[in-house]
């Protein structure tokens, strides 16, 4: 049967919390996969919780989201798992060591971690071109494109970027929490990502556009949004015109929804919250 439109699930920070991912997957699973595809995209964190949660459960929980994912693309469609920071320092040598960091955690899951990027289990980022949104655990800059490379990057090559160009940096503040826009997708808080949000020329509307995006990484207590000019969220505004998310609040039951016509482009994206 033709496939009329996509939906797909986009999560926050999961810091082992995989019992709310997992209500959460299976309340927005299309009840009818023959005529609705099913994409999912988590944003990273999956280890290092401030709850009380084992690294042997988290390890556990992550290992049931990779067989989740398998299954998942083997019958629903794409399923994209993006790095944190959280789980970055669990892929690097040397003294990338973060808030957070347990020697426990990389004994158990640190080869695990990289044979997953290795294989493309888990990635750096997912852009959407036709819908011009940027999907990463923390954000994309024009400063991190344009200083922190020594040759210029297609925003959609960013995913096999070199490992270097993820890690941290003070940048030009000798700021050590990420309110720099030299920071990258890992690290750059909002307020640094929105004074210098990626932008390009977009051929179809023929002039400089800000893209879209969508990033966990700075906790809150219900999603972060703003618009193009800066302007924050209301209860009057348009969630669907918004260039800007933070849903780092899945303790609190939020996520996103989008659906994508049959050409792909997406007609509705919906900010929503477990009852």
């Amino acid at each position: 049967m033709k496939v009329q439109k996509t939906k797909r699930l986009v999560v926050g920070d999961i810091h082992g919390n995989y019992d709310k991912f997992n209500t959460i997957y299976n309340l927005e699973k299309p009840e009818d996969p023959n005529t609705t595809l099913y994409e999912v995209i988590t944003l990273g964190d999956y280890f290092d919780t401030h709850e009380n949660i084992t690294p042997e459960q988290q390890l556990e929980g992550f290992k049931n989201l990779l067989a989740l994912q398998k299954k998942h693309n083997k019958e629903d469609g794409l399923f994209y798992m993006l790095i944190g920071n959280h789980d970055f320092h669990y892929l690097v040598d040397g003294d990338d060591k973060y808030s957070g960091y347990n020697q426990m955690t990389q004994l158990l899951a640190g080869q695990l971690l990289k044979d997953c990027v290795k294989s493309r289990k888990l990635r750096f980022s997912f852009v959407d071109m036709t819908n011009r949104i940027i999907y990463t655990h923390a954000g994309v800059t024009n400063k991190w494109i344009n200083e922190r490379h020594k040759v210029s990057i297609p925003i959609n090559m960013i995913d096999v970027d070199s490992f270097d160009n993820f890690k941290f940096t003070y940048g030009s503040h000798f700021d050590p929490y990420g309110n720099d826009p030299l920071n990258g997708p890992l690290w750059v808080r909002p307020e640094a990502l929105l004074s210098d949000m990626y932008e390009d020329y977009d051929h179809e509307a023929q002039y400089m556009s800000t893209w879209t995006q969508i990033v966990g990484h700075t906790k809150c207590k219900e999603p972060i949004i703003a618009h193009e000019d800066g302007s924050r969220w209301k209860p009057s505004e348009d969630w669907f015109t918004a260039k800007f998310y933070d849903i780092d609040c899945l303790e609190k039951g939020y996520y996103i929804v989008e659906w994508l016509d049959e050409e792909g482009y997406i007609t509705d994206r919906e900010v929503k919250k477990l009852k």
